[in-house]
């Protein structure tokens, strides 16, 4: 598979998939950097969208209004999404000590 932006081959290990129109890019090509793409969750790379569709979006909202509405819901959705990560990460611990405990015991 090729990068859409820079149409050069992706390793599935550094690929983004935008949420919008499912194109495939390198994280860099979308502006992260090695560090921050590694510690994006799966939940936060799903919901991405790529800098086209960020673009295309924000062109067809006419009014300040509109756009400051989005961003709050934009921001809330990937705040809740991390915390939903949070949530998963400290259950999955959680399951990991108690397998541990039944072993022990």
């Amino acid at each position: 598979m090729n990068c859409n932006k820079c149409f050069e081959s992706i390793i599935k290990d550094d690929c983004l998939t935008c949420s919008t129109c499912n194109k495939e890019f390198h994280y860099y090509c979308q502006g992260y950097n090695e560090t921050t793409f590694n510690k994006m969750t799966k939940n936060s790379k799903s919901r991405l969208v790529c800098s086209d569709c960020k673009i295309n979006s924000e062109s067809g909202i006419n009014t300040y209004k509109h756009n400051v509405t989005l961003q709050g819901l934009a921001d809330s959705v990937n705040f809740m999404g991390n915390k939903f990560d949070e949530f998963n990460n400290t259950v999955s611990k959680l399951l990991n000590e108690m397998k541990e405990l039944r072993e022990e015991n």
